[in-house]
């Protein structure tokens, strides 16, 4: 949902609905959002980016794919399950 007061720029529109179109297979997916996502943590270095997947394994495969071919930091990801991690 968009808030009233928020108008999407073309781009924005743009960056949410191209990862989702249906003629691009999985690793062209993954390789499309590791880019956007890439992205994103260069221009806001201080903000948050939250990828939601539906299994834990596509979770992990673009972890994997922000950390292999974009160079993002494993120390700057990290994975939420819903379940407590004790450390």
């Amino acid at each position: 949902m968009i808030p009233d007061q928020f108008t999407p720029e073309c781009h924005e529109i743009h960056i949410t609905v191209l990862p989702k179109t249906p003629n691009l297979k999985s690793l062209g997916n993954t390789f499309i959002v590791a880019i956007v996502m890439y992205n994103f943590w260069r221009w806001y270095s201080h903000g948050k980016i939250i990828f939601l997947a539906p299994t834990k394994p596509l979770v992990a495969q673009q972890i994997d794919a922000c950390y292999e071919i974009m160079g993002i930091p494993s120390v700057d990801m990290i994975e939420l399950t819903g379940f407590n991690v004790y450390v």
